[in-house]
């Protein structure tokens, strides 16, 4: 088996003017050195939070995508990884869920273009978390489902941007870690925009880390 080392998400995520100060925990810095990629493959898939809240930090979750592709690109190319990423864009409407789905895929421009194509304007609605990556990990949502190509043997990972805690409305965190452990397993690396005050960051950040313990 060959090993990803040296592959760290620990990308700070800041609206500007946030008055909090830059701790460790936002995001939540999780090593996945320990990951193993059988065949030397890593699938990488982004579960982006669209929903009314994020509306004023569409730009920064975009740049950050973009500059985590990037550095995830170039330790891939450094370590001889064949690296796919993919992207569930993720939203929820009186009618239920919406997703805008790019699966796993070595085109990064049509993943990029896929992440380029969110606008302010059309960041609506509330969200739910799990059901996206229930989603994204092959399952049946809402009657909607998509394969989003995961590899037999590759490493797996999930990296979701929100600034909430994950609605346990219809999926719970045990179901996901589930779902997330069968598939050979997943991975979970949340990063979290922080804006919504201390007490509101607090029960994130506990949400989140119980979501990367529960999927290590």
């Amino acid at each position: 088996p060959q090993y990803v080392t040296g592959f760290r998400l620990n990308y700070e995520l800041y609206p500007s003017g946030l008055p909090f100060p830059q701790r460790s925990y936002y995001p939540l810095d999780y090593d996945a050195g320990n990951i193993i990629a059988d065949m030397g493959m890593l699938d990488i898939v982004f579960c982006l939070d669209t929903s009314g809240s994020m509306a004023d930090d569409v730009d920064t979750m975009k740049r950050e995508v973009n500059s985590i592709l990037q550095a995830i690109d170039r330790e891939a190319g450094i370590q001889g990884i064949d690296l796919r990423v993919g992207v569930v864009a993720f939203s929820r409407n009186d009618e239920g869920n919406t997703f805008d789905t790019r699966p796993l895929t070595h085109d990064f421009i049509q993943v990029q273009d896929a992440v380029g194509n969110i606008q302010s304007g059309t960041v609506t609605g509330d969200e739910d978390l799990y059901a996206a990556m229930m989603y994204g990990m092959n399952e049946t949502v809402d009657g909607q489902s998509i394969d989003m190509g995961w590899r037999p043997g590759a490493a797996k990972v999930c990296v979701p941007i929100t600034d909430e805690p994950p609605k346990e409305d219809v999926f719970t965190l045990g179901q996901v870690s589930r779902v997330a452990f069968d598939l050979d397993p997943v991975h979970v690396y949340p990063l979290i925009l922080p804006k919504q005050g201390p007490r509101w960051l607090d029960s994130t950040v506990r949400a989140m880390e119980a979501l990367a313990d529960e999927t290590d």
